[in-house]
């Protein structure tokens, strides 16, 4: 048999089995893809980078192997971050609060939500990110209307630093994969 055609032969069962083994691994990431919502995108992102990062850490060929590693993990985590929304909702662990809704008098057969707020601790959380905190009271986020209830302009500062922390962490994941992804192989 000529050594090329064995050499073909070989590098298709090779290639049949790591598509295998890839639609296996794939298998659960694929089954719970929805084409709805971005957080899926993150997940597959997410999977992909969790899966090489192990890779190349087994392998590690390189000097800067273990510091790829590093970057794709929390790359890995910054997708996470933006895919459960938790700098967005980060502020929400601050205060109390319950939702209701009642029947809209400008709009038949829609309803309007209340929200009334029980107990607050947002100056803790404010006092988390004091930067922000002032950015926001120059207005230099400004994103939100400015209540002129006390708890609600906490309220609105505190939405204000945790819709920033997210946008920061989404700059920085796609920072990051600009800067690295080329690099990023065995």
């Amino acid at each position: 048999m000529n050594n090329s055609i064995y050499v073909n032969i070989l590098n298709y069962m090779h290639d049949f089995k790591t598509g295998i083994r890839n639609l296996i691994k794939w298998f659960r990431v694929i089954w719970k893809d929805r084409d709805y919502d971005h957080s899926f995108i993150y997940e597959i992102l997410r999977f992909k980078l969790e899966k090489q990062a192990y890779y190349l850490y087994h392998i590690n060929k390189f000097i800067s192997t273990q510091r790829d590693v590093e970057k794709m993990l929390l790359c890995s985590r910054l997708c996470m971050i933006q895919q459960e929304d938790l700098y967005d909702s980060e502020y929400l662990e601050y205060f109390d609060f319950e939702i209701s809704s009642s029947p809209s008098p400008t709009n038949p057969g829609c309803y309007e939500m209340d929200t009334v707020i029980i107990s607050e601790n947002l100056d803790e959380y404010l006092s988390k990110y004091p930067r922000k905190h002032k950015m926001a009271i120059e207005g230099k986020l400004d994103l939100f209307i400015r209540p002129a209830d006390p708890i609600e302009l906490k309220k609105a500062y505190a939405m204000e630093i945790a819709h920033y922390n997210q946008q920061q962490s989404k700059e920085i994941l796609f920072k990051l994969l600009n800067q690295n992804i080329q690099r990023w192989w065995d």
